[in-house]
């Protein structure tokens, strides 16, 4: 398994997947609204999913299962990840088709990028999407991601720095407060195991 992390804000738990939580992955990542937003369009296999599942857990990314209320609802990655936690590639889904026209994928998305970019100190974070997954080309423009479009490859890809998010960050916070409502739930909490197999810039984030 990969080293355990979680983090809590906005009513939202986002941590790291456990042996527990990869079949509700598998099932999920096979949704067919899932599917069609991703550039790998196939029915994954039990086979396929094992191989990939046991070749993360010898990585030191982070594949991070977004949950309310410990029901699973999503995953947020961070993969690719360069020396010094500098860059990293950043994925999302959610298998909940009703969830997406609510504020739980924005909030995931939030509390993901002001972890990663302002509590660890990441300097960047790439992404590539499908021109079609209209749900997320307008998170990524609301965010105020670096954006360029290749229509002939249908393909957006989008760069997010932590100088972007240090002058969006007043109003993305005072977004997401607006949104979660409860004061109690504003705060970053983080849990995790000091785990040599983090990076170190992960290790001093942890309490």
């Amino acid at each position: 398994m990969l080293p355990f992390i979680a983090i809590e804000r906005f009513g939202l738990v986002l941590q790291q997947i456990r042996d527990a939580d990869s079949e509700i992955v598998h099932a999920g990542r096979n949704q067919p609204f899932v599917r069609r937003n991703h550039f790998y369009t196939e029915i994954i296999t039990p086979d396929q999913h094992r191989a990939w599942y046991k070749g993360i857990c010898h990585t030191r990314d982070y594949y991070l299962v977004a949950s309310q209320n410990k029901i699973p609802m999503g995953m947020l990655y961070l993969k690719d990840i360069t020396p010094g936690m500098h860059t990293g590639h950043i994925g999302v889904f959610f298998w909940k088709e009703d969830i997406l026209g609510t504020r739980k994928p924005i909030l995931a998305i939030i509390a993901f990028l002001d972890f990663f970019l302002f509590s660890v100190g990441m300097q960047n974070i790439e992404a590539i999407i499908r021109m079609d997954n209209k749900s997320m080309d307008n998170i990524v423009q609301f965010l105020k991601f670096d954006l360029c479009y290749h229509p002939q490859e249908n393909i957006l890809k989008a760069n997010y720095t932590r100088e972007r998010l240090l002058q969006e960050r007043p109003r993305l916070m005072d977004f997401a407060q607006r949104l979660s409502r409860e004061p109690a739930t504003w705060r970053l909490q983080i849990r995790g195991e000091k785990d040599s197999r983090h990076h170190p810039e992960i290790l001093r984030v942890i309490p």
